[in-house]
């Protein structure tokens, strides 16, 4: 019986740890390290509770990077992992602190932009 709670506790907490990692928190440096690292083909801003950032999420652009904002991380990362393609691990951050939103100046969802300097 031990040898079976040992393993449930094992796979249990590799899938929290997978679950975890699919928008990891992140702000506009962390994002802008990642961008030059691996340059995006545009920047898709979504929350959960948003209906419409869903049809965003179902076709992607190829090189997209998701950026959840205005929502809770949790349910952020359940929306990610339901649309994401079995085998694809989507590129996604969670605005830990709104500065990407901000830096974007997104000021509803869904939005878009490129992933270079905002328009002034």
């Amino acid at each position: 019986m031990n040898k079976f709670l040992a393993l449930w506790a094992l796979l249990s907490g590799l899938s929290a740890a997978k679950a975890a990692e699919t928008c990891p928190p992140a702000k506009i440096a962390d994002l802008q390290k990642l961008l030059q690292e691996k340059p995006a083909s545009e920047l898709i801003f979504f929350a959960s509770w948003c209906i419409s950032c869903k049809e965003h999420l179902q076709h992607p652009p190829p090189g997209s990077f998701f950026i959840a904002s205005f929502d809770e991380r949790a349910a952020a990362n359940k929306v990610i992992d339901h649309f994401r393609g079995a085998n694809e691990a989507p590129r996604c951050v969670w605005d830990e602190d709104g500065s990407i939103t901000e830096h974007y100046q997104v000021k509803g969802l869904p939005a878009t932009r490129s992933p270079g300097p905002p328009k002034r």
